[in-house]
């Protein structure tokens, strides 16, 4: 699956802290690959600001390159595929969908 830097955090905000055992190991997983690496954080010059209501917001140096466009490969299995899909589709179905969550759920749900 291809993401932009933010989505790969707002992805992570989306994953369940419940969940079978076996089930938070591959979430787990996915987290860590969803996380900048080192080289990324040198390399966009990335840092991640904590509002006062505990929201986290992405910052990075705009002149080296836009984080917003530029996609990374993130593998993501079938397991997690379907609970990132019923986590957005129960958002939308409460009319509890987020703006920022917008792109994620055109890529994971509608299949854009």
């Amino acid at each position: 699956m291809k993401l932009t830097m933010p989505e790969r955090y707002i992805l992570q905000e989306l994953l369940p802290v419940q969940e079978s055992f076996h089930t938070l190991r591959i979430i787990r997983d996915l987290q860590e690959r969803l996380s900048p690496s080192e080289e990324e954080l040198k390399k966009y010059n990335i840092t991640v600001i904590v509002d006062n209501i505990g929201q986290r917001q992405l910052v990075w140096d705009n002149k080296k390159v836009n984080l917003c466009s530029l996609e990374f490969e993130i593998e993501i299995g079938e397991i997690l595929t379907n609970i990132i899909v019923e986590i957005l589709k129960e958002k939308n179905k409460n009319k509890q969908l987020q703006m920022r969550e917008y792109t994620l759920y055109e890529k994971f749900v509608e299949g854009k």
